[in-house]
């Protein structure tokens, strides 16, 4: 006769799992444990970056501090704001995996601007919001940002986002964006984007990195965008 066991499965750890539940509870936040591990980094990064309800924890331990590291996962392919410290080792451990952390800070090549990307003081509350945006009717970019909540009361949630944001800024909470500075690259899409874009993954994107700022250059938005440029191109004007 066949055994009897737990019906138990590492394959309903998968983090798209996750994905569903924060689709259908946006105002519940969600920690994934141990960055994704047993194989799933590349899931939970995705799942991570475009659901503004989503964290991943950095427990778990040596495997998990060596792939950080090893696969670039820390301030690469998850953003530092989405990051949050556990553990689940004793209480005479804490002290070595804190110090671990430290070093793969440096390894990793964090910088200043990293933790401090809106000027924010340690453990400063940020607003993370997603959006998909179209073009002629068609999903062409994906973008991630992260606000102040201190500037941006009340924002977030069910809210729906203008397409012009600094407009809105200004009018709702008197913020107004005087300048931005931006960087691009050429990025692979993960599974997620590929799917929100209707592209195969790892279709070539472009990346958009801009941090806007106040006239007193006060930095109020970190905005990500991530593009499907098949059929558009991306023009920047400089007054």
């Amino acid at each position: 006769p066949r055994a009897s066991g737990r019906d138990v499965s590492a394959t309903r750890m998968r983090p798209f799992h996750m994905d569903t539940i924060a689709n259908n509870f946006p105002n519940l936040k969600l920690i994934g444990a141990h960055m994704g591990g047993t194989g799933n980094y590349d899931e939970a990064a995705s799942v991570t970056r475009w659901r503004h309800n989503v964290y991943l924890d950095m427990s778990g331990g040596e495997t998990i501090e060596r792939h950080a590291v090893e696969r670039r996962l820390v301030g690469h392919e998850i953003g530092v704001e989405k990051l949050t410290w556990g553990s689940d080792c004793g209480n005479d451990e804490i002290a070595d995996h804190v110090t671990n952390l430290e070093r793969i800070f440096e390894q990793v090549g964090l910088t200043e601007d990293e933790r401090d990307r809106l000027q924010l003081a340690p453990g400063a509350a940020v607003i993370a919001l997603h959006r998909v945006r179209a073009l002629d009717d068609k999903p062409s970019m994906v973008e991630r940002l992260t606000l102040p909540q201190e500037l941006f009361p009340g924002l977030g949630g069910e809210t729906k986002l203008p397409e012009n944001l600094y407009r809105f800024y200004q009018g709702e909470y008197g913020v107004t964006v005087a300048k931005a500075a931006e960087s691009v690259r050429a990025v692979a899409a993960d599974p997620l984007e590929a799917q929100l874009l209707g592209v195969m993954p790892d279709a070539p994107l472009l990346e958009i990195d801009r941090v806007a700022v106040t006239i007193d250059r006060r930095p109020v938005e970190w905005r990500v965008s991530r593009c499907n440029t098949a059929n558009y191109s991306y023009v920047a004007e400089r007054g």
